[in-house]
C-alpha cells in the first residue's frame, strides 16, 4: 500500500515534484522514490512513497523501471502468484518476490490487456517509453484512488488530491461538486470538490497519446442471477469467501481485522482465524454510553465482545471514544482533501491508529450490504415501486405532507423507524424515489441551503445514468447496481482509505475480491432480501460459524454520535464551524438556513445532523485547502 504522484508533459520543478511525493508520506513512511526524464518539450516525473506489505526489500521499491517501463502502483495483487508462474513460462525474470514487478512484466507482455488479468485493489501508472504514452487504471470496485487533472500542457496525477495542488492546479472550489457533496454527503465520480480535479472512475483506464486524453471501461458487474437454490447460493458464496480471506492472508507484515460485532466482520474473522498460524487481532471501537444519548442503534462493543469469545485465537482489542471524539476531525481534515460527511471515518480512524503498533494491514466487511442487499432501504424498494405507479403529481401532493407529520429528531430508542420512515415517505413523493432515499437534501432544501436555484438534474445526473444502464434489471438489482457504482466507491471505500493510510495501515476487503463479486452477481434478489429481511444468503452461508444473535442482530449504522455533536455543539471546532460570522464569512451556503436546520433539529422537527456535519466538514475542508493549499511547498 502505497501513494504516488507525478506528470507528463509540460516540466514541474523538482522541488514540487518532491513537495507532492511528501505530503503522501502517511501513504509510505517506509521508502521513497523519484523518477524524471525530459523528452524536448516535454518531461515526465513519477514520485513514490512506500508502505512495505509484500517483498520488504528495496529491490521491490518504486518508481520501477523496466525495459522502457516505469512504473508507480497502489495496491494489492491477490492473483500474482498465478500471474507470475504464467509470465515465467513465457521467459520473464524477476529480481523481487512481490507483485509490483510482476504487474510492470504483465503490462510488458499483454499491453493493456494486462488489466483485465488482475485481481487485486489497484491504482497504476505507467510510462511507456516505446509506446510514448501513459497508461493509468484502477481496480474494478474502485478500492484504491486515483486522481488526475489536466492544465497548462500538463497532465497530473496522484494518490490523493491534494498532492495536485503541488503540481500547479489551482485550489478553486467546483459548484457542482459542492452541490452533490451537500446532497450525498460525498462526490460522485468522476468529481470532485476541487475545480479541475477528477477521480478516474472504477473499472476504468485511462491512456494518455498524442497529448489527449482517452478514458474507457474496462469492467462492470454484471448480475446475471441463476436458478439455483438458497442453500446452493450460499455454499458456493462460503467457498468463495474462504478462498478469498485466504489469499487475502499473504503479507509479509502482521495482519488484523476489523470486528465490529456484525456479521460481515465476525464471519471474516472467524474465516481469518481459522486460516492463521498465528493469533488474528481483531480491534473493536465503540463510543461511552453517554455519547448514544441521541442514538438508536446498538452499542457495537456488546456484539463484538460476544464474536471475540465466539472466535478461538483472537487478540481482542478495544477503542472507546468519548463524545469529544469530534475534535479528532480538524486533524482527519489533513486526509480527506476529498471529503465525506460520514462520522464513521472517525471510528475507522481510531481503529486504525489503534491497530498500526501491532498490525500493517487489517482486513474489513466493507461491501457486504451492496452486494447483499443489507440497508434499510432495500426493504424499501418493493414498496416504493407498487407506489410509484400513482401520477407523479398526485404523490408530490400527498407525500411530503404526510412526511412533514412524523418527527424525526427526538432522542431514544423507536425514532430510528420513526426517521426511516419519514425518509421513505418523503421519498415517494419525488420523481426517482431511490435516489431520493440516498439523498439528504431535495431540489427546494438544497436550493435554500445554497441560497440560488440548483440545478436538480445536473445534481442527479451520476445517478440516473447508473440506473439508465441498469435498465431492465427488476427493482432491487437496479438499486444495488446504483449502490456498487455510487455509494460504495464513493463514501464507504472513500474513507476506509483516507482513516487507514492517514496512519499507514492497508484495509483489504474480502467482501469485494472477484471471487466474491462472480458468486454474488449470480445470486438472485429473492435470495438477498424477502419481507424485508436482509443479506439471506450470507446470512445462511455464516450459519454455525458466527453466533445466532449476531446473524439475528439489527442492521446499525457504524459510526459516530452526530446527532449529540449537533444538538448539543460539542466542542469549540463545531460551534465555530456553524457560527454564522464563519458561514458568511465562507459565502458558500446560507447562514440563515443552516441556523434554521439546527433549530429544527434541536426541538425535534426534522432529523437534520448530517446535513450539519456536512456544513462542518465543508468548513474544514475549505479551510485547509482553500485558504492554505500549500502545506509543503518547493524545497
Amino acid at each position: 500500500m502505497c501513494g504516488f504522484a507525478g506528470y507528463v508533459g509540460a516540466p514541474v520543478e523538482r522541488g514540487n515534484l518532491e513537495a507532492a511525493r511528501d505530503l503522501l508520506h502517511h501513504r509510505g513512511p517506509d521508502a521513497e522514490g523519484l523518477w524524471e526524464k525530459r523528452y524536448g518539450e516535454f518531461a515526465v516525473g513519477l514520485a513514490f512513497r512506500r508502505l512495505r506489505i509484500l517483498d520488504l526489500s528495496s529491490a521491490a521499491d518504486q518508481p520501477m523501471g523496466r525495459d522502457g517501463l516505469h512504473l508507480v502502483y497502489n495496491g494489492e495483487i491477490y492473483n500474482f502468484p498465478e500471474l507470475r508462474a504464467d509470465l515465467t513460462r513465457k521467459g520473464h525474470r524477476f529480481r523481487s518476490t512481490g507483485d509490483t514487478e510482476v504487474l510492470l512484466a504483465a503490462y510488458q507482455e499483454w499491453g493493456l490487456d494486462a488489466v483485465s488479468r488482475l485481481e487485486g485493489m489497484f491504482a497504476f501508472v505507467i510510462w511507456d517509453e516505446r509506446e510514448q504514452r501513459l497508461v493509468m487504471a484502477r481496480d474494478r470496485v474502485g478500492i484504491k484512488p486515483l486522481y488526475y487533472a489536466q492544465m497548462g500542457g500538463r497532465l497530473a496525477f496522484a494518490s490523493e488530491a491534494k498532492a495536485l495542488l503541488e503540481l500547479g492546479v489551482p485550489p478553486r472550489p467546483n459548484e457542482r461538486g459542492l452541490d452533490k457533496f451537500l446532497t450525498f454527503l460525498w462526490v460522485p465520480d468522476p468529481e470532485t470538490l476541487f475545480e479541475g480535479i477528477f477521480r478516474l472512475p472504477p473499472g476504468h483506464m485511462g491512456v494518455l497519446e498524442d497529448g489527449a486524453v482517452k478514458i474507457a471501461r474496462y469492467w462492470d458487474i454484471e448480475l446475471r442471477p441463476d436458478s439455483g437454490s438458497l442453500d446452493e447460493h450460499a455454499e458456493r458464496l462460503s467457498d468463495a469467501l474462504t478462498r478469498s480471506v485466504s489469499r487475502q492472508l499473504i503479507s509479509d507484515v502482521p495482519l488484523g481485522v476489523f470486528l465490529s460485532g456484525g456479521i460481515d466482520s465476525t464471519l471474516l474473522a472467524r474465516l481469518a482465524s481459522e486460516r492463521s498460524s498465528r493469533p488474528i487481532l481483531t480491534i473493536a471501537a465503540g463510543f461511552e454510553r453517554r455519547a448514544l444519548r441521541n442514538e438508536v442503534g446498538e452499542d457495537d462493543l456488546t456484539f463484538a465482545r460476544l464474536a471475540a469469545r465466539s472466535i478461538p485465537h483472537l487478540d481482542y482489542q478495544e477503542v472507546v471514544l468519548s463524545d469529544m471524539s469530534v475534535d479528532l476531525v480538524s486533524d482527519l481534515a489533513e486526509s480527506f482533501d476529498d471529503p465525506v460527511a460520514d462520522p464513521a471515518a472517525i471510528a475507522t480512524y481510531m481503529i486504525c491508529k489503534a491497530a498500526k503498533p501491532t498490525a500493517t494491514v487489517m482486513l474489513s466487511g466493507v461491501g457486504a450490504e451492496e452486494l447483499f442487499a443489507g440497508y434499510p432501504r432495500h426493504g424499501a424498494v418493493s414498496l416504493a415501486g407498487a407506489i410509484s405507479r400513482f401520477p407523479r403529481s398526485v404523490r408530490g401532493r400527498i407525500f411530503p405532507g404526510a412526511a412533514a407529520l412524523i418527527p424525526g429528531a427526538l432522542p431514544g430508542w423507536g425514532m430510528g423507524s420513526l426517521r426511516h420512515a419519514k425518509k421513505f415517505i418523503h421519498g415517494l413523493g419525488q420523481a426517482e424515489p431511490y435516489i431520493a432515499f440516498c439523498a439528504h437534501h431535495d431540489g427546494s432544501s438544497l436550493s435554500r441551503l445554497m441560497g440560488r436555484n440548483v440545478d436538480w438534474v445536473e445534481v442527479t445526473r451520476v445517478h440516473r445514468e447508473h440506473l439508465a444502464q441498469a435498465k431492465g434489471l427488476p427493482p432491487l438489482s437496479k438499486a444495488l447496481y446504483l449502490d456498487f457504482k455510487t455509494f460504495l466507491p464513493s463514501l464507504n471505500l472513500a474513507y476506509t482509505d483516507r482513516s487507514s493510510m492517514a496512519n499507514s495501515v492497508e484495509v483489504r476487503v474480502p467482501m469485494l475480491d472477484e471471487l466474491v463479486l462472480a458468486c454474488a452477481a449470480a445470486i438472485p434478489d429473492r435470495h438477498k432480501l424477502s419481507a424485508r429481511r436482509g443479506k439471506i444468503v450470507l446470512k445462511r452461508a455464516a450459519a454455525g460459524l458466527v453466533p445466532d444473535e449476531i446473524i439475528r442482530r439489527r442492521k446499525t449504522g457504524f459510526g459516530g454520535p452526530v446527532r449529540t455533536w449537533m444538538r448539543e455543539l460539542s466542542g469549540e471546532v463545531l460551534r465555530d464551524c456553524l457560527s454564522r460570522q464563519s458561514i458568511e464569512r465562507r459565502g458558500l451556503v446560507n447562514a440563515d438556513e443552516v441556523l434554521k436546520m439546527r433549530l429544527m433539529l434541536t426541538r425535534g422537527w426534522s432529523d437534520q445532523a448530517l446535513q450539519l456535519w456536512a456544513v462542518v466538514v465543508l468548513e474544514l475542508w475549505a479551510r485547509r485547502f482553500l485558504d492554505q493549499p500549500a502545506k509543503v511547498g518547493p524545497r
